[in-house]
């Protein structure tokens, strides 16, 4: 069912006064692990598990039995990305070899994304306030963009504007290179599912991608996606099939406009669009269902959490180290063997035979599609 909530983008991000900052945090390079497979420099052994014998396409690079949970994955090109996690983990890719850093505890980071190597935006929340943070990275530090009121888990940008956004449906927006972020939907979010029943924080805008500031989209945990279509405002999309399935991620196909990949709990895959596969269970409107599984042990709670692709080629990963591909072109949706069982958060590629993985324990996997 579709319902349209009248509201301009593009006029809401035409004037952005300041909120809540905090400037006094640098974040620097404290860190350096060696080169892709080398296990890291302090001599922890990469954390693997029985499919760790060679036959998967990627390989463990680092792995930490004790770390943190390594939550995105963006790379600005092949030899400058970018990985953040829980309490204020930052790695950095350069030189050829990953850099640690870790500044301020009791952070949790759910979310980058940036423009260039110098101009990165990491966003997430104090786990003590709930309160969200935006960091930003000039390509030598870390340093805190903004402190706004509610958790943030999703951060992207196009068309000269940077969009984050989080719990209580809220949007905060700012234009590229110039200070001070914004509410973009004044003192109030979009709205909660009114077909499942009430929780906290909902809903939950828990990622963000498109093609321009007039289309992209946001998963709002369960059942229910928000779109925007056109300049004319937001367009909620609400499956009525499932009330318990939890949308959690978003992906842009990229080079077509209003064509997206979500990840949901079952390890669920779903695609709106309006030239999915005619064969694909159709969820509602142009929402068709690639993938679920539902027969493992807890299959409500465990997610799909990462997603990228080519235009026809894609990759997902999630819970207990999985890892799917989909080929559009032939409808092909398969596992992928893992050489981990950490939980898999984030994927990014420059190409299809230069990716990152990242996730529990500060599991780092490169490989190719």
């Amino acid at each position: 069912m579709l319902r349209p909530w009248r509201f301009t983008v593009l006029a809401a991000l035409s004037s952005l006064p300041a909120v809540g900052g905090a400037f006094a945090c640098s974040h620097f390079r404290d860190v350096t692990l060696g080169p892709p497979g080398d296990g890291g420099s302090d001599g922890a052994s990469p954390v693997e598990s029985s499919a760790g014998d060679g036959s998967s396409p990627f390989t463990v690079v680092q792995g930490l039995p004790a770390g943190e949970a390594l939550t995105a994955v963006w790379g600005a090109d092949p030899a400058d990305v970018f990985a953040v996690g829980t309490n204020d983990v930052h790695y950095e890719y350069y030189q050829g070899s990953w850099q640690r850093s870790q500044a301020v505890l009791g952070r949790d980071l759910e979310s980058v994304w940036g423009t260039s190597a110098s101009d990165v935006y990491a966003v997430g929340l104090d786990v003590t306030t709930n309160t969200g943070v935006i960091e930003h990275f000039d390509g030598s530090a870390w340093t805190d963009d903004a402190l706004v009121p509610t958790a943030l888990y999703g951060v992207w940008g196009t068309g000269g504007a940077i969009l984050a956004v989080g719990a209580n449906g809220m949007i905060y927006g700012k234009h590229t290179g110039i200070p001070g972020w914004t509410m973009v939907l004044g003192d109030a979010g979009l709205p909660a599912n009114p077909d499942v029943p009430a929780a906290p924080g909902e809903p939950i805008l828990w990622g963000i991608a498109g093609t321009s500031i007039s289309a992209f989209a946001m998963p709002a945990d369960l059942d229910r996606i928000f779109q925007v279509v056109d300049e004319s405002g937001f367009v909620n999309l609400d499956p009525a099939v499932d009330r318990t399935i939890s949308f959690r991620s978003v992906f842009s196909v990229p080079g077509a406009t209003g064509s997206y990949f979500f990840g949901t709990n079952y390890f669920g895959v779903t695609w709106l669009t309006a030239s999915g596969p005619t064969d694909a269970a159709t969820l509602g409107g142009d929402m068709s269902l690639i993938f679920q599984d539902r027969a493992s042990p807890g299959a409500q709670q465990l997610f799909i959490y990462g997603i990228w692709g080519t235009s026809d080629q894609f990759l997902f990963t999630g819970d207990q180290g999985r890892i799917y591909s989909y080929a559009a072109g032939s409808d092909d949706f398969g596992p992928v063997a893992s050489p981990t069982d950490a939980t898999l958060y984030g994927v990014w590629g420059s190409s299809a035979s230069d990716v990152w993985i990242v996730g529990d324990r500060e599991v780092i996997l490169h490989g190719s599609l």
